[in-house]
């Protein structure tokens, strides 16, 4: 779904057709997702990795089993589309998932 919403904001006509939205209305939607506050729960798994001047759109959820985090992260070799999902029967910490997320994105080289 991000990757929808990034290709509509950007004009990708099957995109906008996809969502059934102008490009100016995905376009909203995308500066929705960069403009989400990073403070408590919702800094996500990725903002201590990437650091707080990195733009980035994301979608996180979490319960205490489960934390989840969805973003594009608009680093310097363009836009890449990162998810790590996390769940523990005894429950998940945010950093026990953010150690994760970060991990992942060593591996993705993001």
């Amino acid at each position: 779904m991000l990757y929808v919403i990034h290709a509509a904001a950007f004009g990708a006509d099957w995109a906008l057709q996809a969502l059934g939205l102008s490009q100016h209305e995905a376009a909203l939607g995308l500066n929705l997702l960069l403009s989400s506050q990073s403070v408590g729960e919702n800094r996500g798994l990725f903002r201590r990795a990437v650091g707080p001047k990195l733009p980035m759109a994301q979608k996180h959820g979490w319960i205490s089993t489960a934390r989840h985090s969805a973003a594009i992260i608009y680093g310097n070799t363009g836009p890449r589309i990162v998810v790590v999902l996390t769940y523990r029967s005894g429950g998940v910490t945010h950093s026990q998932a953010a150690l994760l997320a970060e991990a992942v994105l060593r591996v993705a080289g993001t």
